[in-house]
């Protein structure tokens, strides 16, 4: 008899447990799709320019002002430009 409850209370631990780790699962399933489903977000254009020296393009706010509003794409570029 005490061996059929002690059986009794494992299976019911058992069940129990199985039922939160399927909750789990399902959740972090649901949560994956969520994202997939999730528009990924894109920077817009950015505005681009030339570097005064070597002729690289690179987005204006990486550039480096040189004198009489010449871009350079590095600090060295300008000061050979100078």
């Amino acid at each position: 008899m005490k061996l059929l409850v002690v059986l009794a209370a494992v299976a019911l631990l058992v069940w129990l447990l199985g039922g939160k780790r399927r909750r789990e699962v399902q959740q972090h399933q649901q949560q994956q799709r969520q994202q997939k489903a999730a528009p990924a977000r894109v920077a817009g254009p950015q505005e681009m320019v030339r570097c005064a020296r070597c002729d690289l393009h690179l987005p204006a706010v990486d550039a480096i002002a040189g004198s009489g509003g010449r871009m350079f794409c590095c600090i060295e570029h300008r000061r050979d430009a100078d």
